[in-house]
């Protein structure tokens, strides 16, 4: 760790501990109240180092002196500790200054999950707004990593998937995927699990390469289900929606045919058995891609054409 962009009391905190970090702004407070306050103000300061010092700002009456940042995260902290019923009205989160520190509360603080039991509550809620308020993707790198860092401790970490993947966006899935490739075999495992894969063994190096070669190809049209631990051991976090990719409709563009020849195409498309759709949804999409004008043509031949089509040449448009 780079402790030259540390704050003051930060850098005492990792050198001596946290009673000396207490003790610092402590001493601080009896020569000035304001002398303290300046040093939780600090811009380098991070979350944990604000945390663990939450009892102090109390006791030595520095929170009229805090700067909007720790103003906010002080009542951020409050709200969270009450009870359910309470929470659940003081939640607004109007503050326009709630956004930026609820991030630099993560940011600064993920790599501390698990001070204790509270701080990982703080942790999980200011994620789920982020995520579900805001739609901020930039916490989804820190949350996936604290989910397996949870994991190895053998923490909840039912709470953060679920917040996870209502983002709904395939970046999650990119985020996951790098654990597949890990030498821990527990968290290669987890990986595999959450995108619905066989943790089997073999090269993992291929399976994560394998992984995102099709995601880069379906993510126009995934579908996210809801599912998570909370719900199964084995969740089905997306699928592929299959009517959407036969037809290249992307980024939640709906299914419905444009005309008569795509409506009777999408009618017997329902039909046929999943192993079908699949092949041919996945060769309309590549044909797309090769020549949208070729594409067009061969979307109004017969079914019988379009399966023996696709099956006999989807090898060349892998």
């Amino acid at each position: 760790m780079n402790t030259e962009r540390l704050s003051d009391l930060d850098r005492i905190r990792i050198r001596d501990g946290d009673n000396a970090c207490r003790k610092a702004l402590a001493d601080a407070a009896r020569k000035s109240r304001r002398s303290a306050a300046a040093l939780l103000n600090a811009q380098a300061l991070t979350f944990p180092c604000f945390y663990v010092l939450l009892p102090q700002i109390t006791s030595l009456r520095l929170a009229p002196l805090l700067n909007r940042r720790d103003t906010v995260a002080l009542a951020v902290v409050r709200r969270i500790s009450e009870p359910a019923p309470a929470r659940k009205d003081s939640l607004l989160w109007e503050n326009p200054m709630a956004h930026p520190v609820l991030f630099w509360m993560v940011k600064t603080g993920s790599a501390e999950d698990g001070l204790d039991e509270d701080y990982e509550q703080i942790m999980e809620i200011c994620i789920s707004v982020l995520v579900h308020t805001y739609r901020e993707k930039r916490v989804l790198p820190y949350a996936v990593g604290m989910i397996f860092e949870r994991a190895q401790k053998g923490h909840n970490i039912h709470d953060l998937i679920w917040s996870v993947f209502r983002m709904r966006d395939p970046e999650i899935l990119k985020l996951i995927a790098e654990h597949i490739c890990s030498e821990n075999r527990e968290e290669s495992e987890l990986a595999c699990r959450l995108l619905h894969m066989e943790p089997s063994g073999g090269d993992r190096q291929k399976k994560y390469e394998d992984f995102l070669s099709e995601l880069e190809e379906n993510s126009p049209f995934l579908s996210f289900t809801g599912e998570s631990l909370q719900y199964s051991s084995e969740p089905v976090v997306c699928k592929v929606d299959r009517e959407r990719k036969y037809l290249v409709r992307e980024n939640g563009a709906s299914a419905e045919p444009a005309g008569e020849t795509e409506g009777k195409c999408l009618e017997c498309f329902r039909s046929l058995c999943e192993e079908d759709r699949k092949c041919l949804s996945d060769y309309s999409c590549r044909l797309h891609q090769k020549d949208a004008a070729v594409w067009k043509e061969w979307i109004k031949s017969p079914m019988e054409h379009q399966i023996e089509t696709a099956k006999t040449k989807r090898e060349g448009f892998k």
